[in-house]
Order: C-alpha cells, then structure tokens, then sequence
C-alpha cells in the first residue's frame, strides 16, 4: 500500500472515494497541518459533519494530483502483483525479478 505525501499514512481506493486513515489519536495533528498548508477539510463522523475548514485560498489542488498518481502506481503494482502470481514457472518468476532489481538498484 502506498503511502501519501502530506502525513505518511496509507491510502485507500474504495470505489469513487479515497480514504486516506491515521489513528484518530493524531487527528489534532491532521487538522493543524492541513490547515497550515491551506487546505480544506470536512471531517465526517457517524454520517454527521463534525468539524469544517474553509480556507479562503484552498491549495488541495497542489496535493491532489500527486495522490491520485499514487492510486494508478498502486494499482499498476497490483496488476503486476496479481500476473506474477499466475505465473508458475519459477525460472521466469526469478528473470522477472532480477531485471526488476537491475532497473531499481540505483535508486533509493
């Protein structure tokens, strides 16, 4: 699972949502940094609003793009999880996984 830029946390896709989850001990935290970084949140709690922030220059825009380019890559890996496991020659599985280690090696 893929983790997100602002907090470090997992992000989620749950059909047409993104459901980015911090253990709601930090949520303190979550709110004084998305409000420091100007944006907006609606914190929904048992199908009630609970809290708003309306900044009146929202900047979700600079960090969106970003977490959704995460979701494709995450699912892209999950594809490519998913056809490794089909594969059942070992062999190939191993050559797969070297030339994915040689094109990686350099990176951190």
């Amino acid at each position: 699972m893929w983790k997100n830029k602002l907090f470090n946390y997992k992000i989620l896709e749950l059909k047409n949502n993104i459901k980015i989850g911090f253990p709601l001990n930090n949520i303190d935290m979550v709110k004084e940094k998305l409000e420091n970084l100007k944006i907006n949140y609606i914190i929904v709690k048992d199908k009630t609003i609970d809290d708003i922030y309306a900044h009146e220059y929202n900047s979700f825009k600079e960090y969106t793009s970003s977490v959704f380019d995460i979701i494709s890559i995450n699912n892209k890996v999950d594809k490519l999880c998913n056809k490794l496991k089909n594969i059942h020659d070992i062999s190939i599985i191993n050559d797969i996984l070297t030339m994915i280690d040689k094109v990686i090696e350099n990176y951190p």
